[in-house]
């Protein structure tokens, strides 16, 4: 979402004020996987594992190995990064004309507020290669992690 306001006023014949307000919200949701060779990218794993000839599904529902590789993280929705961008920024500015125009006096300022939070969740995901048999990528309670990760820049 983006927001953007200019208003300008004469507050005498010699002085006229002006404000430029922006702001904008930027919000992504990237899958991730468990896979280390990937390093969690969602797009590398489905070129290197997403191999067009391997089924994601088992017959009796759960995955292949090669379906846990390449789409796990987006299957089970437990993999992935949240990120969101705050930016808001205001110039107040003030101009002043004297001796018929020959003489402009201009002052400004600026404030200038950004957020950035980013949530990672990573979680071991559950595949199978025979009935009856669950194996994961990666070590339960070991592999699985959450980390929040906050900054603010006045």
């Amino acid at each position: 979402m983006n927001l953007r306001a200019k208003v300008s006023a004469n507050i005498r014949p010699w002085l006229k004020l002006s404000e430029n307000i922006t702001f904008n919200n930027e919000f992504y949701h990237i899958p991730s996987t468990s896979n280390q060779q990937s390093s969690g990218n969602f797009w590398t794993a489905i070129n290197a594992e997403g191999h067009p000839s391997s089924p994601i599904f088992n017959p009796d529902g759960t995955m292949t190995k090669s379906g846990a590789y390449a789409v796990g993280g987006l299957v089970t929705e437990n993999n992935y990064i949240n990120r969101t961008i705050k930016n808001y920024k205001t110039t107040t500015a003030l101009r002043a004309d004297f001796f018929n125009k020959t003489l402009r006096l201009n002052a400004d300022f600026t404030y200038s507020d950004r957020g950035r939070s980013q949530l990672t969740k990573r979680t071991v995901i559950p595949y199978s290669e025979a009935p009856g048999e669950i194996s994961y990528l990666g070590t339960p309670g070991l592999d699985d992690y959450l980390q929040e990760y906050n900054s603010h820049t006045d």
